[in-house]
């Protein structure tokens, strides 16, 4: 077997102390790790807004409101569920997974958007007839490229155990995460 990739629950930038079977015996042995050699770092995440916006109350016969919002989403995390990746149910993204998926992972996030735009309004005659419309520009979302790490293998078993519990996880859970983050540009 070339080797044997299992996952063990953990949170990123943290030691790990934990069980497993190191000598095949049956029984779990006490392991531990320190953030250093995990090779994982910390989640960091920052957001910054400004919004400005208007808005012209029903008088007259018509109404408009409008704002306009930029922000700033950075960092090497994007939060419970990431967007740029086909992804289910939070808690299932592959970040920090294992150290190669971090790699130039710090930068504009997937759910950065700098601009955005909301424009509505009303215009009522004096007849009965009232028309309305909207407008929204949202600027577009940073590209993200990926790149293969080496081939995730399942251990023999077909299961990957966590350290701390015994619980079985299927097979396709160990692998579920192939793609490394090679960079992003906007």
């Amino acid at each position: 077997m070339p080797y044997c990739l299992e996952y063990r629950i953990t949170n990123p930038g943290t030691d790990f102390s934990g069980w497993y079977d190191l000598d095949g015996d049956g029984e779990l042995d006490p392991v531990s790790f320190t953030a250093e050699q995990l090779g994982i770092p910390e989640a960091e995440r920052s957001y910054y807004a400004l919004e400005l916006s208007i808005e012209r109350r029903f008088a007259d016969g018509w109404m408009v409101q409008g704002s306009y919002t930029w922000s700033h989403s950075y960092g090497n995390y994007e939060g419970l569920v990431s967007s740029d990746a086909p992804q289910y149910a939070s808690y299932l993204t592959s970040a920090f997974d294992t150290p190669g998926l971090m790699e130039h992972a710090s930068g504009d996030l997937a759910n950065d958007r700098r601009h955005n735009l909301k424009v509505f309004g009303v215009y009522s005659w004096p007849w009965g007839l009232q028309a309305g419309g909207s407008f929204w520009y949202l600027s577009g979302r940073p590209s993200t490229a990926s790149a293969c790490t080496p081939p995730m293998r399942c251990c023999k078993t077909g299961t990957a155990r966590s350290l701390s519990t015994t619980t079985e996880w299927p097979a396709r859970a160990a692998a579920a995460a192939p793609a490394r983050r090679a960079g992003r540009w906007t």
